[in-house]
Order: structure tokens, then sequence, then C-alpha cells
């Protein structure tokens, strides 16, 4: 072995020394960017944990990629990316699916609701048309079988009554306007 002076040593044990120095500055910086990093995904994790609780997925699913960004290998974010997400995805595509078949169910049992309410309103003014017709109501008769018309056209022989009625109008207004003829002339006689 070679046999180095003192001050060679000396020089050498500085630069020992430095190196250790630089060593140590540089694993300290290191750690302070560990740290500012981890700091940095919690922050991200309870915001993108945050979104998913509030199912705003899309969101999540963009900071959950922000921290693998920082930390490829970060096991929850993996996790929520490859699994939780897309799951919870499907989770609300089936509420949503159920959520419109029971609207639909729901809209058709309304008009179905509707359309027998209807059906029975049309019944019954076809009924007084009829019993006003039959009394020789016929302006009222008339009346209720235009609402018919209204709400349901070509229902029974509502037609039929549409076209008869006002002939048999004309025809009571003359046989009223031939009686009050004829009570003047009785009472003219008496």
């Amino acid at each position: 072995p070679k046999i180095i002076g003192t001050e060679e040593a000396e020089k050498i044990k500085k630069r020992e020394i430095e190196r250790e120095k630089i060593g140590e500055e540089a694993r300290k910086k290191q750690r302070e960017i560990q740290r500012q990093n981890q700091q940095r995904i919690n922050s991200l994790y309870r915001q993108a944990k945050t979104a998913y609780s509030e199912e705003n997925l899309d969101q999540a699913e963009a900071v959950f990629e922000q921290i693998l960004e920082i930390d490829s290998e970060h096991n929850a974010a993996q996790t929520y990316l490859r699994t939780h997400i897309p799951n919870k995805r499907q989770q609300l595509k089936k509420v949503v699916q159920r959520e419109k078949k029971r609207q639909d169910r729901s809209a058709k049992e309304k008009t179905k609701r509707e359309t027998g309410e209807k059906k029975q309103v049309v019944k019954d003014l076809y009924a007084q048309g009829v019993s006003s017709y039959e009394k020789g109501d016929y302006r009222q008769a008339y009346k209720k079988f235009c609402e018919v018309e209204e709400l349901i056209g070509n229902y029974k022989n509502v037609d039929n009554f549409l076209k008869v009625i006002p002939r048999l109008i004309k025809i009571k207004n003359r046989e009223n306007k031939v009686n009050k003829a004829l009570n003047i002339l009785q009472n003219d006689t008496k």
C-alpha cells in the first residue's frame, strides 16, 4: 500500500467530509420533496374521495390520475381507478335505468287512469245528452253531444245527433210560434 502524507490525508478526509455534506444535503432535499409530495398526495386523495362520495366520478377520476402522476404506485388511487369508479358508474347507470322504468310505468299508469277517467266523463256526458234529447231539451242535448265530440271524436252516434238536433230545434221553434199564434187567436175569439 502506498503511504500518504498527513497533508494528503487531510485533503482526502476533507473531500470525504465535503461529499458527506453534499450527500446529506441531497438526502435532506429528497426528504423535503418526498414530504411535500406526500402532503400533496394526501390533499389530492381527500379531494378525490370527496368527489367520489358525491358521485362526481369524472372529477374523482381526474384527481386520482393526478395522484398517480406523483406516485405511480399509489395503491388506493389505482384501486379506485380500476375498480371502484367503474363499479360505481355501473351502479349509477342501473339506478338511472330503474328510475326511468319507474317513471315510464308511472306515466303509463297515469295515462291509463286519465284515459279511464276521460272515458267515464264521455259516458256521463253522452248519457246526459241522450236524457236531454229524450226529454225534448234539444239545446241541452246538443251542448252535451258537442262536449262529447270535443273529447272523443266519432263516439257512438253523436254525429247523427249533432246533425238531427239543429233541425229538431228549428221544428220546435216553429211549433212554439204556431202555438203562440193559436193562443193569441183563441184569446182574441173569446
